[in-house]
C-alpha cells in the first residue's frame, strides 16, 4: 500500500469516528429531551394513567423515528476513501488535487511510468502531510449535550422519587391496571364560620367519572347528596353539621362544620352629662345607634350589652387612643368619654371562644359653643343727638346657653374710651333690652361726635365675648336741627301737593263718569271696570296720605323732646298730624267699601246714590289736603323766625 493511501485511510477512519460520535451525541440529546418532556408532564394520579401511557408511546415512536433518521444521516455523512482524499486536498488547498488523482489513476490504470510519477509525487506529499480533523459540527452538539446532562442530573437528583416513578412508567410496554384512591381528600375539613356565610365543600384531585356522594348529618339524621362537579356550595349557612364524602372505592374522614354568631352589641345605652354652665339636664338615650353628638366638655357614659359572654371589651378612637371597658357582667361593659373634638370610634369585642366582633365605625360630633351675638337694633344706624342728650338704645343679644355682663363702650371725638355696665346678670339665652344712653354729664358742643357700641359675654367657662357694630351719634347745631325739619316738611309738602293734584283730577274723572251713568238705566261691565279703576286710584291716594301721616308722626316723636323747638311749633305740628289722620279716616274707608259693594250687586239706582255720596267724600278729602298744606306753610314762616333767634342764642352760649 502506497504511503499516500495510508494517510487517506488514516484521515478516513479518524474523521468517521468524529462523525459517528456527533450522531451518537444527537441521539443521546434526543433521548434526554424526550425523557425531560415526559418527566415534566408525568403525574402519579390515577386519573391520568391512560393519557400518560399513550403519551409515552407517542414519545417512544417519535424518538425511534428520529433515531432512524439520524442513523441514515450518519451513514450518508461517513467518508469513503475518495472523499477522504478530497478532504485532504481541500485541507491542503491543493488545486492539482494530487491525492484524488493518484487514488483514481491507481484504481483505473495499470503500471506505467506516468502512474509511477504520480504515485511517487503523492507519496512524497504524504510524508509531510498533517492530519487535522474537522470538529466544527461536533463542538456545539457536545456543549449542548453537556448542558442538558448537567441540568437533567440536578433536576433528577432533587426529584429522585419522581424520577424513579417517571422512568418506571416510561419503560412500561403495556398499561397497568387502574388503581383507585384509597382515601378521598376534601376541603375545608373541620371548619368554623359565622352565620349566613358561604361554605364550599370540594374534593381534592377527584377521580374522573367516579361518583362522589356527600353525607351530612343535621339533628342526628344523615342526608345523602350526589356531588356535581365534585363540590357542594351552601349559601347563607345557618346550621352546624358533620359530613364526609364517599366513592365506590374510598371514603373521606368525617369532619365538622360549626356555625357561630360573631359577638355584637345587642343594646347600647348612652348617658350625656352636659357641662354645668349649659343648664341642660343629664339625658339618657336607650337603644342608641352609637353616633354621639354633644357640646364640647360633655361627659358621655356608654353601657353595652353583647349577645355572647365576652372575654374582653375595648373602645378604639380615631386619634389612636383606646380604653379597656369596665366589666359590669358576663356580657355587659361600661366606658366614660369626654367630648373634646370630632372623631370616630369603634368597639372591639372578643368572646370566650376567641371570636372577634366586626369593626363598625361610629361618629363623635363635638358641638362648639358659639360666641354670643349682640346688635343695636335701634337706632341701628348713625344718628343725631337731641338737645336733651338722651339716646334711646334697643339692644338684642342671644347665645346658645347663657348671657352675662352686657356693657356699653363709647368715646367722644378722640377722647379715652368709657365703659358703662348695663346688665351683669342675665337669666335667659335671648334678650332685648331697652337702655337710655345719657350724655348729659358729658361736655359736648355742636359738631361733637360720640362713637358707641355694646359688648356681651356668654357663661362658658372660657368666657367668650362679642361686640356689636359701632355707630356714631353727632350733637347737631340748631341750624342742622331746623334744616332737617325743613327738609322733612318740604318732602311731605311735595307729596301732599302731588296728592292734591291727583285728587282734583280724579274728582273730574269721577264726576264725568257719574253724570254719564245718570243718563243710563243699566250699568255695563265696562262701566263697572272704569268705576273700580277710579276707586283703586282713590284708595292709593288714601295710602299715600296715611304714609305721610305715619312719617310725620315719627318726625314729631323725634323732635318733641328737642328743646330747640318752641312749644307753639310743636303744637302746630301736632295739629298737622291730626289733620292728616282725619283726611284718611274710617268714614272714607267705609264709603269706599260701600261703593265696592254696590258694584258687586250692580243695582243701578243704589250705585248712583253711592257715587253721589262718594263725590262729597272726595271733595272733603281735597279740602283737608288744602288746609294741611296751608298750615305747613304757616309753620315754615314761624320756624324761620324761631331758627334765627335760636341760632343767635346758640352762638352767644358758645362764646361764653
Amino acid at each position: 500500500m502506497q504511503l499516500f493511501e495510508k494517510k487517506i485511510r488514516e484521515i478516513q477512519v479518524k474523521q468517521n469516528v468524529v462523525i459517528a460520535f456527533r450522531f451518537l451525541l444527537l441521539a443521546l440529546l434526543l433521548v434526554l429531551l424526550t425523557f425531560n418532556v415526559f418527566f415534566a408532564v408525568y403525574s402519579p394520579s390515577v386519573n391520568t394513567q391512560s393519557s400518560l401511557f399513550l403519551f409515552a408511546i407517542s414519545l417512544k415512536i417519535f424518538t425511534a423515528l428520529i433515531f432512524i433518521y439520524l442513523v441514515l444521516q450518519a451513514n450518508r455523512a461517513l467518508l469513503s476513501m475518495y472523499k477522504a482524499a478530497k478532504f485532504l486536498d481541500e485541507f491542503n488547498k491543493d488545486k492539482a488535487d494530487t491525492y484524488q488523482n493518484a487514488f483514481e489513476l491507481k484504481m483505473e490504470l495499470n503500471k506505467s511510468e506516468i502512474l509511477e510519477r504520480i504515485l511517487t509525487k503523492a507519496d512524497n506529499k504524504a510524508k509531510d502531510q498533517i492530519i487535522k480533523l474537522n470538529v466544527d459540527k461536533l463542538i456545539p452538539i457536545l456543549i449542548i449535550t453537556i448542558v442538558v446532562i448537567f441540568f437533567s442530573g440536578i433536576l433528577f437528583m432533587f426529584n429522585s422519587e419522581h424520577f424513579s416513578q417517571t422512568y418506571n412508567f416510561f419503560k412500561l410496554q403495556e398499561l397497568p391496571q387502574t388503581q383507585h384512591k384509597k382515601i378521598v381528600e376534601i376541603l375545608p375539613g373541620d371548619f368554623s364560620l359565622t352565620r349566613n356565610s358561604k361554605l364550599e365543600i370540594q374534593v381534592i384531585d377527584p377521580e374522573p367519572e367516579i361518583e362522589h356522594k356527600l353525607f351530612y348529618k343535621i339533628d342526628k339524621k344523615w342526608r345523602e347528596e350526589k356531588l356535581l362537579n365534585h363540590n357542594k356550595i351552601f349559601n347563607n349557612l345557618d346550621f352546624s353539621f358533620s359530613y364526609f364524602i364517599k366513592t365506590p372505592y374510598a371514603v373521606s374522614d368525617t369532619f365538622n362544620i360549626t356555625v357561630y354568631e360573631l359577638p355584637i352589641i345587642e343594646n347600647l345605652q348612652i348617658r350625656y352629662k352636659y357641662p354645668a354652665y349649659t343648664g341642660l339636664k343629664t339625658e339618657t338615650k336607650k337603644n342608641a345607634g352609637g353616633n354621639i353628638k354633644a357640646i364640647i366638655g360633655t361627659e358621655v357614659i356608654m353601657n353595652i350589652t353583647a349577645n355572647n359572654p365576652i372575654e374582653q371589651a375595648e373602645i378604639f378612637l380615631s386619634n389612636g387612643d383606646y380604653k379597656e371597658m369596665k366589666r359590669l357582667g358576663r356580657s355587659s361593659f361600661s366606658c366614660n368619654l369626654t367630648i373634646s373634638e370630632n372623631r370616630t370610634y369603634y368597639f372591639k369585642l372578643e368572646d370566650i371562644q376567641g371570636n372577634r366582633s366586626r369593626k363598625i365605625t361610629r361618629n363623635i360630633t363635638a358641638i362648639i359653643d358659639r360666641k354670643p351675638e349682640i346688635k343695636i337694633i335701634s337706632p341701628g344706624r348713625d344718628t343725631l343727638l337731641t338737645q336733651n342728650m338722651l339716646l334711646p338704645l334697643s339692644i338684642f343679644a342671644t347665645d346658645d346657653y347663657g348671657l352675662q355682663e352686657m356693657k356699653l363702650h363709647y368715646f367722644i371725638n378722640h377722647d379715652d374710651e368709657t365703659i358703662v355696665p348695663i346688665l351683669n346678670t342675665i337669666s335667659s339665652n335671648t334678650i332685648t333690652h331697652e337702655f337710655i344712653f345719657d350724655l348729659n354729664k358729658s361736655i359736648m358742643i355742636p359738631g361733637d361726635k360720640v362713637t358707641y357700641w355694646v359688648e356681651i359675654s356668654d357663661n362658658y367657662s372660657q368666657k367668650q365675648t362679642s361686640i356689636s357694630q359701632k355707630y356714631t351719634a353727632r350733637f347737631p347745631s340748631i341750624e342742622e336741627i331746623y334744616k332737617e325739619i325743613e327738609e322733612k316738611e318740604k318732602e311731605k309738602s311735595k307729596i301732599l301737593e302731588n296728592t292734591l293734584k291727583k285728587s282734583e283730577e280724579l274728582q273730574k274723572e269721577f264726576e264725568e263718569k257719574r253724570r254719564e251713568l245718570m243718563k243710563k238705566d243699566e250699568i255695563s261691565w265696562e262701566d263697572k271696570k272704569e268705576i273700580e279703576k277710579l276707586l283703586n286710584k282713590q284708595g292709593n291716594l288714601n295710602e299715600d296720605v296715611e304714609k305721610v301721616a305715619e312719617d310725620f308722626n315719627e318726625l314729631m316723636k323725634k323732635f318733641e323732646n328737642n328743646n330747640a323747638l318752641s312749644p307753639e311749633t310743636i303744637e302746630k305740628m301736632r295739629k298737622i298730624q291730626e289733620l292728616m289722620e282725619e283726611i284718611s279716616n274710617e268714614d272714607l274707608q267705609d264709603v269706599l267699601e260701600k261703593m265696592q259693594d254696590k258694584l258687586d250687586n250692580i243695582d243701578p239706582e243704589d250705585l248712583k246714590k253711592a257715587m253721589k255720596d262718594f263725590k262729597f267724600s272726595m271733595e272733603d278729602f281735597s279740602e283737608k289736603l288744602e288746609q294741611t298744606l296751608k298750615l305747613l306753610e304757616d309753620i315754615k314762616k314761624e320756624q324761620s323766625i324761631e331758627k334765627a333767634l335760636e341760632i343767635a342764642e346758640e352762638m352767644e352760649e358758645m362764646q361764653d
